[in-house]
């Protein structure tokens, strides 16, 4: 009896083993960061396809936006033109408002057999829902993913990085690029530092000596308190 007992035992936990195994591995396509709130798993997954249609509010253009912008991203990936449209009848990517969700930033992801909706209470919240989109999808749309319904929120509404461009200027490309990589982990505010003692980064016409001598310096101290400089001449305004 305690034999069979043991062996009974040793299957289930086996069986429960395989399970967790199996729930686990699908979970961890969604473990992005920042790590969501919650993700809970459905039966079933969804393939992707050049075919795939995005739908929202046309007459919203803030939702449209959003979607000419996943398109685009999509595109730039894949070589996909997925269309942008009012409704469509399969293979969609539907960006809808939902005055349910809690707060502005929050977003839902919900993942079925027939398509992915991305909703947020603002289109603030379906923005912050693509940028977790691509980081589910990864750099190759072309994949499968297990259908689940994803839920977050922010802990903080304040979510803010600084970049200095008053010491080291960056050229535009870099900034865009930076604000995109922002945006990609949820930050919501952006502090650029254009004026200080090293330069001045901004445009005014009034003033146009702000930016022929206030933004150029013709050398900088190599170190920290070093009578030391590499001669080399730096410049540079927005």
């Amino acid at each position: 009896m305690n034999k069979l007992f043991m062996k009974t035992i040793s299957a289930l936990c086996l069986f429960a083993l395989f399970m967790l195994n199996g729930i686990v591995a699908n979970a961890q396509v969604y473990d992005i960061v920042p790590l969501p709130k919650s993700v809970n798993m459905l039966k079933g997954e969804l393939t992707l396809s050049e075919n795939t249609i995005i739908t929202c509010q046309r007459d919203n253009a803030d939702m449209l936006r959003n979607a000419q912008f996943l398109a685009q991203y999509i595109y730039q990936q894949t070589g996909w033109p997925w269309a942008v449209a009012e409704r469509a009848n399969k293979d969609v990517v539907s960006l809808t408002l939902d005055k349910k969700i809690a707060s502005d930033d929050d977003y839902r992801i919900t993942i079925t057999t027939k398509g992915i909706n991305i909703a947020g209470k603002t289109p603030a919240g379906v923005f912050y829902g693509i940028q977790a989109f691509r980081k589910i999808i990864g750099a190759d749309a072309n994949k499968t993913l297990p259908c689940a319904v994803i839920n977050d929120s922010p802990r903080f509404p304040y979510r803010g990085v600084h970049l200095d461009c008053s010491r080291h200027f960056f050229p535009i490309s870099f900034v865009k690029k930076y604000i995109d990589i922002l945006a990609l982990h949820g930050i919501n505010k952006f502090h650029w530092h254009l004026t200080d003692d090293q330069g001045w980064r901004f445009e005014v016409k009034r003033y146009p000596a702000l930016t022929t001598k206030g933004a150029n310096r013709d050398q900088t101290v190599i170190g920290h308190n070093s009578p030391v400089y590499d001669a080399t001449p730096y410049g540079g305004y927005y």
